[in-house]
Order: structure tokens, then C-alpha cells, then sequence
């Protein structure tokens, strides 16, 4: 794919996620990768999503996408989500913005001031701010 190719898809992607996701500022990273045949764009190296509410960074992010409209974006490598002062971190996420629910798993790790919590799953409603987790839950203070 073509540098052009992929500059037109990232501005493309930009503007159609202001009027799909609502607050969403801009998805930024190394490359991106727009497999049409999938309905799917792939975003690779130091890949960031800011919102006006959150931020999700990760090394690679799926966005899948049907008729121009964003379904879901997802990640396997690691991920960080950042709202106000709490800080999650996890191995895998489906953000699914209709909710705004992005569903975590594999290494949970929510810190909050002196409190960290740790689980296998989990998910975090971003407009509420709740955050359910379960699987072996433990919470730790410092």
C-alpha cells in the first residue's frame, strides 16, 4: 500500500470518527492497514486513541468497520486506558462504542490513587466510569 494510499485512509478514518464515535479526537500510530475485503483497518506501532473522556493506547489496534460506520476496535498485545486518574491496563480489549463498554482481559490491572486491583477479566463503562471485574480478584494498597 501506497504512502498516499495510507495518509487518505488515516484522514478518512478521522473524519469518519467524529460523527461515529461522537468525542473521539483522532487514532494515531506508525501504519495503517486497511484490509476492505475484512472491513477491517489495522493500526500497528504506538497506536493512540483519544477521546475527550479517555485514552487507549496499545501496539496494535483493529478497527472493524461495516457501511462507513465503526463497529468495534479491539487489541491483543497490551493495552493502557487512561480516564482522569484512574490508569487499566490489560492483555486484550473490545471497545464497543455504541456503549462506550470496552471489555478487558488477561492481566487486569486497575490503579487508582493508592489502590490497584488485579483480575483475569473485566469491563469499564466509560461513561459511568464503573469498572466490574472478575476472576480472582485481589486489591492491593500503597
Amino acid at each position: 500500500m501506497g504512502k498516499w494510499v495510507k495518509i487518505s485512509l488515516f484522514f478518512l478514518l478521522i473524519t469518519l470518527s467524529f460523527s461515529l464515535f461522537g468525542d473521539l479526537k483522532s487514532i494515531k500510530g506508525k501504519e495503517a492497514i486497511w484490509k476492505e475485503k475484512e472491513n477491517l483497518v489495522l493500526f500497528k506501532g504506538n497506536v493512540e486513541v483519544i477521546d475527550s473522556d479517555f485514552s487507549l493506547k496499545g501496539e496494535e489496534i483493529k478497527v472493524k468497520m461495516k457501511n462507513g460506520k465503526f463497529l468495534e476496535m479491539s487489541g491483543e498485545n497490551g493495552i493502557e486506558i487512561v480516564k482522569g486518574k484512574e490508569k487499566i491496563q490489560a492483555d486484550t480489549f473490545i471497545f464497543h462504542p455504541e456503549g462506550k463498554i470496552v471489555s478487558i482481559g488477561g492481566n487486569v490491572k486497575v490503579k487508582k490513587k493508592k489502590i490497584i486491583l488485579e483480575s483475569e477479566s473485566g469491563t469499564f463503562n466509560i461513561e459511568s466510569g464503573i469498572i466490574f471485574l472478575k476472576g480472582n480478584v485481589k486489591a492491593s494498597f500503597k
